[in-house]
């Protein structure tokens, strides 16, 4: 079994939330990386809570900084539906078995 990247921020009060990484993605244009992660909590239908951030170690290992563009949203959005149709597929025998 795969060990999981945790990580905590902060909420208002400034109490520690634990998140757990789902997965990263770098963008070839600008180089960018984003991490897709959640805090295990959920909505009020039952999913689980997804966060998207930008993330750039080079500038400071522990910072994550917002999205902000409805393009890199779209992106991002693009992402997660093409995990979803994966985990979606029949398992075969070369599948793990992936959590989401």
């Amino acid at each position: 079994m795969e060990e999981t990247e945790r990580f905590f921020v902060l909420d208002d009060e400034g109490g520690e939330i634990e998140c757990e990484v789902l997965f990263c993605h770098e963008v070839d244009e600008g180089g960018r990386q984003y991490v897709i992660y959640t805090d295990h909590c959920m909505t009020e239908d039952g999913c689980k809570k997804i966060y998207a951030a930008i993330h750039e170690p080079d500038v400071d290992e522990r910072a994550l900084l917002p999205v902000e563009t409805e393009r890199e949203w779209a992106m991002i959005e693009s992402l997660l539906e093409d995990l979803r149709a994966e985990l979606d597929k029949p398992d075969t025998e070369d599948d793990e078995d992936v959590e989401f």
